[in-house]
C-alpha cells in the first residue's frame, strides 16, 4: 500500500455544523483500494440458519460510537453503530507505525495472517432519525479494548472503518457513501439486537509414527500463554495459490522439541488457531484472514519430521 492511500485512511480534519463531529477517514479511497483491505483484513459474523444452533452462541453488544453516512442508491440515511463486547476477541495489540508497515507491505496475503480485526456484522435494521424519517442501521461489534483504541488512534479509525464499509457492501449488495461523519452525542441509533458468534471446536489430532501408524489425541487446549513458552516457526497456505476463491488453508508447524502429538493441545476456532504443549514449550495464537468450516479441519503430527500440519477447509 502506498503513502497516498495512507493520508486518505488519516483525514479526520473535517467539521460539521449542528451537534455532530466529523470524521472522513475514508474520503478519496477509491473501490479497490478499498476492497483490498476488506478482504485482506476483515472477517464478517453472519447470522446462523437456526437460532438453535449448538455451534452458535448470543450475545447483546454494548453501546459505543455512532457514524452517519447514506446509501448512495437510495439517497437514504444509514448508521453504522460500533459496538463492543467482550465475546469478541481482541485484535493483535500493534503500534500505528507497525500497522502501516503490515498495510505497505508487497506480500499482502502474508500481511493478513499478520494483523485482522475480529469484528461480527450484524444484520440491518430499519429505523427512524431525529426528523421521523426512515433510515437503516447497522451494528458493527469489536472488542471493547479495540474500540478504544480507534478512538484514540486515527489510523486505527480509518482502518476499521474502511473494512466495515467494503464487507457491509459485499454482505448487502449496496453502495455506501465513503464521507462518515462520527456523531459525537450519539453512541447508538435504535434498539440493540442480538448477534452470534460461532463456538470453538476441538478437532482430533492424528499422529504418524515411524511405522505409518496412526494415533488419536484430543486433549483440550489451553487459552493462555505462558511467558517461557516459545513461539514456533509455521507457514501457512492457501489452495488454490491463486485467484480470489479459496478453497481451504494448510499450515505446517515445525514442533522440534515435541516427541509426541500426546502433549500438543490444539484448537481451531472460527477464524484462529491456537495451539498449546503440556510442557509449556510452545504457544502459537493466529488470526486467520477467512472464516473456517471447523467441523471439517483436522490435524496431523509427523514424528519423524516434527511437523503439525492442519488441514482447514474455508467457508464460503
Amino acid at each position: 500500500m502506498n503513502d497516498e492511500l495512507l493520508k486518505k485512511i488519516l483525514m479526520n480534519n473535517k467539521n460539521e455544523s449542528n451537534e455532530e463531529e466529523s470524521i472522513d477517514p475514508l474520503e478519496n479511497i477509491s473501490p479497490e483500494e478499498l476492497s483490498m483491505l476488506a478482504k485482506l483484513y476483515s472477517g464478517q459474523g453472519n447470522l446462523p440458519e437456526s437460532k438453535e444452533s449448538k455451534n452458535f452462541k448470543s450475545f447483546i453488544p454494548e453501546p459505543g460510537i455512532c457514524f452517519k453516512t447514506k446509501n448512495l442508491h437510495t439517497n437514504q440515511k444509514i448508521f453504522l453503530n460500533i459496538c463492543q463486547s467482550a465475546e469478541i476477541n481482541a485484535p493483535k495489540d500493534i503500534t500505528e507505525q507497525e500497522l502501516l508497515k503490515i498495510i505497505e507491505q508487497e506480500d499482502q496475503q502474508n500481511a493478513a495472517f499478520q494483523f485482522r480485526v475480529p469484528m461480527s456484522l450484524g444484520e440491518a435494521h430499519a429505523e427512524l432519525d431525529n426528523a421521523g424519517a426512515g433510515c437503516t442501521a447497522f451494528d458493527i461489534c469489536i472488542n471493547p479494548e479495540f474500540l478504544q483504541k480507534i478512538q484514540k488512534y486515527p489510523t486505527f479509525m480509518g482502518f476499521l472503518m474502511s473494512i466495515v464499509i467494503e464487507g457491509l457492501e459485499e454482505k448487502y449488495s449496496i453502495k455506501i457513501d465513503k464521507n462518515c461523519k462520527l456523531l459525537k452525542n450519539k453512541k447508538f441509533l435504535g434498539q440493540i439486537k442480538e448477534q452470534y458468534i460461532r463456538l470453538k471446536s476441538k478437532p482430533l489430532i492424528a499422529e504418524v509414527n515411524n511405522n505409518n501408524e496412526i494415533n488419536k489425541n484430543d486433549s483440550k487446549p489451553k487459552a493462555q500463554n505462558d511467558t517461557k513458552s516459545e513461539t514456533p516457526k509455521y507457514k501457512i497456505f492457501r489452495e488454490p495459490q491463486e485467484g480470489d476463491l479459496v478453497e481451504f488453508l494448510v499450515a505446517e508447524i515445525e514442533l522440534p522439541n515435541i516427541i509426541s502429538a500426546n502433549s500438543l493441545q490444539l484448537d481451531i476456532g472460527e477464524d484462529r488457531i491456537l495451539l498449546n504443549t503440556r510442557s509449556q514449550v510452545y504457544f502459537l495464537d493466529i488470526f486467520l484472514p477467512y472464516y473456517l468450516k471447523q467441523d471439517e479441519c483436522g490435524a496431523q503430527f509427523d514424528r519423524k519430521t516434527k511437523i503439525l500440519t492442519i488441514t482447514m477447509p474455508v467457508s464460503d
